[in-house]
């Protein structure tokens, strides 16, 4: 019987064995802990606050998608979902350390570092928060301006500037030269007055004092008698307020008397009537049988 030959040494195979051994263990021991450190960076072995909110389209987020605070990342995008009204929900998982900062009034954006760059999912913090938010809970959307609608913006803008040319354009072709027309004519007009006041107001200036000469001249003579008439006129209304006032104070005196002496004098004018009355009914019959006899 032919017996195996040992190509290699004994001890060298033990060697080897143990060395392929500590190499495997060794490789187990890096894969289950890169393993370990991807789980903990998704935070997958710690409790999470699920977030969902609804955007319009995907735009571009994909699962991983960073989820960021004040520029720090706290948590990814978990779940996308296409909802029956078109519209994508969004889950977001965040580790509950951050739960003082996030609540339902929280708002959410997405947003991107650059053109090139890729897009993120930006929570807003909550102010004044209780850090009592529940372990699930939706939170606002809130659209970034995109390209799109900055373009949109600029095409709008040129619009608008485009207009604003041509009224400029206008205003300087037509209205300018009008203006200007008017301020020239109106400045040669002011110019024309100016030059006939500066030759007029000597004129006015000599007829002026020439007329207060005489003025002075003619005030003079009858100063006084115009003050003398002045105060006999002023003597006069006293000598008529002096009389007025004692003619009321006689009026009131004799009022009385004035009074008595009117009634006396319509008893006696009574009198005299009913006398009249009763003369005539006497001498009426006599003048009648005289006109009888004088007329047979």
């Amino acid at each position: 019987m032919i017996e195996p030959i040992d190509l290699i040494p004994r001890p060298r195979l033990e060697a080897y064995r143990r060395s392929s051994l500590v190499f495997g263990l060794t490789g187990a021991i890096l894969f289950f802990g890169i393993l370990l450190a991807f789980f903990a960076q998704q935070s997958w072995f710690q409790q999470n606050l699920s977030i969902t909110l609804e955007v319009p389209n995907s735009m571009g987020l994909e699962l991983g998608t960073p989820v960021r605070m004040s520029g720090l990342r706290i948590g990814l995008l978990e779940h996308t979902e296409l909802l029956p009204n078109g519209q994508v929900k969004l889950v977001l998982r965040v580790p509950v350390k951050y739960r003082p900062w996030l609540s339902p009034q929280s708002v959410a954006t997405i947003k991107s570092d650059g053109f090139l760059s890729a897009s993120y999912v930006e929570l807003k913090p909550t102010a004044k928060n209780t850090g009592t938010a529940p372990d699930k809970f939706n939170v606002k959307f809130t659209k970034t301006p995109s390209i799109e609608d900055l373009l949109s913006d600029a095409k709008e803008t040129q619009v608008q500037l485009h207009s604003l040319l041509l009224s400029v354009h206008e205003i300087t072709d037509k209205q300018i030269p009008t203006t200007l027309k008017k301020t020239n004519d109106f400045m040669t007009t002011s110019s024309s007055l100016g030059q006939l006041i500066v030759r007029e107001i000597p004129r006015v200036t000599v007829s002026s004092t020439s007329l207060a000469r005489t003025i002075d001249q003619e005030l003079k003579p009858t100063a006084q008698q115009l003050r003398q008439t002045l105060q006999s006129v002023e003597k006069t209304g006293k000598s008529a307020t002096e009389t007025s006032n004692a003619s009321q104070k006689m009026l009131s005196e004799i009022q009385p008397e004035l009074k008595a002496s009117v009634q006396e004098l319509q008893e006696t004018l009574s009198r005299v009537n009913k006398m009249m009355q009763a003369i005539q009914k006497f001498t009426g019959p006599l003048f009648e049988v005289n006109d009888n006899k004088r007329n047979p």
